[in-house]
């Protein structure tokens, strides 16, 4: 697999979405190369970014498909006990064709730009027990290998979602405006870095990535 990068700050409306998602259509479109996006915020503002409101619904409502949830819950039911009448769970995650709908493909030689969306659902999971948050890094591990680079998009918060994009990434990049909220929003970042020191065999979150750097980012005005 190539580069992993999470797009992270803790304030909103920095620029965040936007440049993930068109730094992830411009290295496909323009310089070929074969991107996945991930979604890893329940207010999914960056699947809306990418697909029409029709194609989403029918892509969620489709039970052979997938969103970020069923990565990060894999159990679903599977057949039922005759005995006992309950269902076994699969433990299986759903494959990476079925959690992912294709944005851009230039066929051979050319670059593809492939989404995994995000879901309000996500929000049920928030408190979800430790260990969760590794699930994304294991599953673009085993699944995501054919990729040059895979983006992820985080929520404007150190919850397990950020948590879980910054431990799949090999860099991250900070959308700063040049402004003191947006540049103080950054020290919870780093304060996650004691977070996952306290947490056994999780190493420090500085070894996991590197920092790609901050990009000023002009406010509208």
């Amino acid at each position: 697999m190539g580069q992993v990068i999470s797009f992270i700050n803790m304030k909103g409306g920095v620029g965040k979405t936007t440049l993930a998602v068109n730094i992830a259509y411009g290295l496909a479109q323009f310089h070929g190369k074969n991107v996945l996006i991930v979604d890893t915020d329940p207010q999914f503002n960056a699947t809306q970014y990418l697909l029409e409101g029709e194609a989403y619904l029918a892509h969620t409502k489709d039970k052979k498909k997938g969103t970020l949830l069923d990565i990060f819950v894999p159990r679903r039911p599977g057949s039922v006990n005759t005995i006992t009448g309950l269902a076994k769970g699969t433990g299986k995650a759903k494959s990476l064709a079925a959690c992912s709908i294709t944005i851009l493909d230039g066929g051979s030689g050319h670059g593809r730009l492939d989404l995994i969306p995000s879901t309000l659902r996500l929000m049920e999971i928030e408190n979800s027990i430790r260990g969760t948050e590794h699930r994304l890094a294991r599953y673009l591990q085993d699944k995501a290998q054919w990729y040059d680079y895979v983006i992820i998009d985080c929520p404007p918060t150190i919850g397990i979602f950020t948590q879980a994009g910054v431990l799949a990434s090999s860099k991250y990049l900070v959308p700063t405006q040049v402004k003191v909220p947006s540049v103080v929003a950054f020290v919870p970042v780093q304060l996650a870095a004691t977070l996952h020191a306290a947490v056994p065999a999780v190493p420090h979150i500085e070894e996991v990535v590197t920092s790609t750097g901050f990009i000023p980012v002009r406010p509208v005005v």
